[in-house]
């Protein structure tokens, strides 16, 4: 189902849009915790810990990829205001070449680099053979990894949200059993949790294949004007390359940045002890379900900009970004009870562990950070709104910004505060580039209106 944001009421188009994204991010997350749920109940608090140390490192790439994906349906986003096929069929030609160059590369590099990198990480010594070999096979199966975001970004370019997250679903779906078949029945282990996420995620490739093959012409690659070559048909347009490049990079860095940020700052937090890994862990997992619904409104505001934009509609891309804010604030004042009410429960319902230290240090984390979300709420959305309005390197700045931030309490904080400088990371430094943020999206929207203004005679 695709949905033209360009045209009738923003709010509801944008809701519309925004649920199955939403719905497909908790989906995916589910499998995540069904990863944890199997090992941990299945392997034990160590298995965990092995987990917990794999994710920092996890994040980062697939943090890139998910930018990258995002950043090539904003382009096909603005074609699809503009009407513009010729060129959205180039840019699917060159999102497909930039898939192939970056999974050969992260597959690659991660083969090469895992172990020594854990090691780095300073990850217990109880952990480490299982986080090696989980992370062998994400790594292995990297470019199926990497498809998915890439297709279904493609999808969400011209309005279709729906497909994805029923591709997803049977996915998560395929992935629950596989947990249980390969890690309990079979004895495999954690590698066995990343081989249930491999194919579990091919499957969902293997139908947004066939989908766009059937019903999405215009998401056909090679799409060229009559009278070339049938090889030239499949060459990237140099043009629409780079652009597609600088647009997926600036997304991509800037997730690259934060990502690493929080694997430098995993590096203090394996120092703390694995029951504190464990908690830690487990409580990242429900602040990236809390944050599912943040990040699904940044990437309504995104596309929601860039077809308005495509289509020359100013005053409507803006308008959509307010009400995605509007939202997003509901949305962080529901957490807030959740989390104060029942933040033990939802640790111990994940981990099954009795372990006190694990099942405070998941709470503590919950709870320092959700008053907080109100500052993630605008970073996230301005951010990706930013990216939409073609504000790249602002936003670009703000991932450094963050970067920063968890560099200076991975090495001086949390060595003299302990968990707790853990726990205040997030807040401070997103409450930092939450202030930034909003002061270049208000800079850029000034800018725009000047353009406008002086196009069109009137004063500014």
């Amino acid at each position: 189902m695709k949905i033209d944001l360009t045209r009738g009421n923003p709010l509801r188009g944008m809701v519309l849009f925004a649920l199955p994204i939403f719905l497909g991010n908790v989906f995916q997350q589910g499998y995540q915790m069904a990863d944890l749920a199997v090992v941990s109940h299945v392997l034990g608090d160590d298995a965990l810990a092995a987990l917990g140390c794999t994710v920092a490192v996890y994040i980062v790439v697939v943090g890139l990829s998910s930018g990258l994906s995002n950043g090539f349906s904003l382009v096909v986003a603005r074609c699809y205001g503009s009407r513009d096929r010729e060129t959205m069929g180039r840019a699917v030609t060159a999102a497909l070449w930039l898939w192939a160059g970056l999974s050969l590369f992260t597959s690659l590099a991660g083969l090469l680099a895992v172990e020594p990198l854990l090691r780095a990480l300073h990850t217990p010594d109880a952990a480490l053979d299982m986080a090696v070999s989980y992370l062998r096979v994400i790594f292995l199966g990297m470019p199926v990894l990497l498809a998915y975001n890439m297709l279904s970004g493609l999808l969400r370019g011209i309005g279709d949200s729906l497909m994805p997250l029923m591709f997803l679903l049977a996915a998560a779906l395929c992935n629950i059993g596989l947990d249980l078949l390969l890690v309990a029945g079979f004895g495999m282990g954690v590698s066995g949790a990343a081989v249930a996420t491999v194919i579990a995620e091919g499957f969902s490739v293997l139908l947004c294949l066939w989908y766009m093959a059937v019903r999405c012409p215009e998401l056909r690659p090679g799409r060229r004007q009559g009278g070339e070559k049938a090889l030239s048909r499949w060459l990237p347009d140099r043009n629409v390359f780079w652009q597609m490049l600088g647009t997926g990079l600036s997304m991509g860095l800037m997730m690259c940045f934060v990502d690493i940020g929080i694997m430098i700052l995993q590096s203090a937090i394996n120092n703390l002890g694995t029951g504190i890994v464990g908690g830690y862990i487990t409580a990242r997992r429900f602040h990236s379900v809390f944050m599912l619904a943040l990040g699904t409104l940044g990437v309504t505001a995104s596309t929601f900009a860039s077809q308005n934009i495509g289509a020359g509609q100013w005053k409507r891309a803006r308008q959509g970004v307010r009400h995605a804010l509007f939202l997003a604030l509901v949305w962080v004042g529901l957490v807030n009870v959740v989390v104060w009410l029942w933040a033990e429960d939802l640790v111990r319902l994940v981990t099954g562990s009795g372990n006190a230290e694990v099942l405070y240090a998941g709470a503590q984390y919950l709870r320092v950070d959700a008053p907080f979300y109100v500052g993630i709420a605008v970073l996230i959305v301005l951010r990706c709104a930013l990216q939409g309005m073609g504000g790249r390197l602002l936003s670009l700045g703000e991932g450094a910004l963050e970067l920063s931030g968890n560099v200076v309490f991975a090495l001086f904080v949390v060595p003299s505060m302990g968990y707790m400088g853990v726990c205040l990371c997030e807040p401070v430094t997103c409450t930092l580039c939450a202030l930034y943020i909003s002061v270049c999206y208000m800079v850029v929207v000034r800018r725009r209106e000047r353009r406008m203004a002086e196009k069109s005679g009137r004063p500014a």
